[in-house]
């Protein structure tokens, strides 16, 4: 179980920066994921560039949020705006107004 630890240990693996690694844990990585979803509830993001557990807790805590955060408001928009960003690729360049104009229509009734 090297390839599980090596997944805990890290925060990702990047087939970039550790081909070598990488290229293990993806050979050892069904039984990886069968051990993450049912011993701990944790899912494993397997994709052409990393490897990832998802060490999402049971609980929430208070620490976990962010304290500026003040109303469901401020959550709603901070997740509209990386529902904005995945569809876009890295280093891609993009208008304030197409945030804004993705935002208003997302967005529209509940808040805005």
């Amino acid at each position: 179980m090297e390839a599980a630890k090596a997944l805990i240990e890290n925060c990702w693996i990047d087939k970039k920066t550790d081909k070598e690694l990488y290229m293990k844990v993806r050979r050892e990585l069904p039984k990886c994921q069968k051990f993450f979803r049912e011993q701990l509830g944790w899912t494993v993001i397997n994709n052409e560039q990393i490897l990832k557990v998802e060490k999402i807790p049971a609980h929430a805590e208070s620490y976990m949020g962010i304290t500026d955060f003040t109303e469901s408001r401020d959550y709603c928009l901070f997740c509209a705006v990386l529902a904005f960003l995945e569809d876009k690729e890295e280093q891609e360049q993009f208008l304030l107004s197409e945030l804004v104009d993705m935002l208003e229509l997302q967005l529209k009734g509940a808040f805005l």
